[in-house]
């Protein structure tokens, strides 16, 4: 297991209509912890011990980017009253591929999930506050408020792309999560979460984990066999920062394509009204 590999969150995009799917496989573990807590890591862990798919945050991002829809409308529901809020019906056709899940948007709707899985087990994955903050000012901050984000969003609306609810439902979630303003309000969410997700879930089905106490209380929690091999690690900030990049030059590179195929169809359909008239 390499130390930087991000290879379980490439950019293989799909455009699967998961209103359309169904409940597969047995949702297991709901890992609930703050971004930048080593949900990458644990992610990768899962997979490794046979759970599949643990659905990160990033596949919403860079596997199927039409999850977004379905993320933002759940979003809307229970914080704008605006649709109808989700429950197990409707988690079973946007989870319903995953043994886990982790990171937002899921973590906005904690709640809602742990009550519509009262079987699944809770991972809280956590850190150093001040590590923590330190770490998402360097890494996840700069991609929330970088100043090309405006200008992909307009390309993504007047070009109809499938990223297109990318953008407003992460940001939608950042607003939910730090109350519109992450500086101020950083470290304050980060213990009123853990508070609150302490508050909820029963002691017998959670797990409040440091990534860097590996296998073994993890592997208890879930009743399987320590491996005998390295504690995988991901996410890590060179490698995260390079693979947003080159996601920009992807998205670029299908703006550019999207925008010919326009001008050529528009060209074309003009040609033909002349020829008629």
């Amino acid at each position: 297991m390499q130390k930087n590999d991000l290879s379980d969150c490439s950019f293989h995009a799909t455009d699967i209509n998961r209103r359309l799917c169904a409940r597969e496989v047995p949702m297991k573990i709901l890992v609930l912890g703050m971004p930048r807590t080593g949900t990458c890591s644990l992610m990768r862990a899962l997979k490794y011990l046979g759970y599949y798919d643990a659905y990160h945050g990033y596949d919403a991002i860079f596997k199927n980017p039409r999850d977004c829809e379905m993320w933002y409308a759940a979003l809307c529901a229970k914080y704008d009253g605006i649709g109808k809020v989700f429950g197990r019906e409707e988690f079973d056709k946007l989870l319903g591929h995953c043994q886990a899940v982790f990171a937002l948007p899921a973590l906005c709707l904690a709640e809602d999930l742990v009550n519509a899985y009262p079987d699944a087990k809770v991972i809280l994955t956590y850190r150093d506050v001040d590590e923590w903050h330190q770490s998402v000012k360097q890494t996840i901050v700069p991609l929330v408020t970088g100043r090309y984000q405006y200008l992909c969003q307009f390309m993504d609306n007047i070009l109809l792309m499938r990223t297109r609810w990318i953008r407003p439902t992460f940001r939608k979630s950042w607003q939910i999560l730090f109350k519109g303003n992450f500086d101020a309000n950083a470290r304050y969410s980060f213990e009123e979460h853990y508070k609150a997700m302490q508050s909820l879930v029963p002691s017998s089905r959670l797990l409040l984990y440091h990534v860097e106490e590996g296998w073994t209380p993890l592997c208890r929690f879930l009743g399987v066999p320590i491996p005998q091999v390295p504690m995988p690690r991901g996410n890590e900030r060179k490698a995260l920062r390079e693979k947003f990049r080159r996601l920009m030059r992807h998205m670029f590179w299908e703006y550019l394509v999207k925008a010919a195929k326009l001008v050529t169809y528009t060209f074309l359909a003009f040609t033909l009204w002349n020829s008629l008239c």
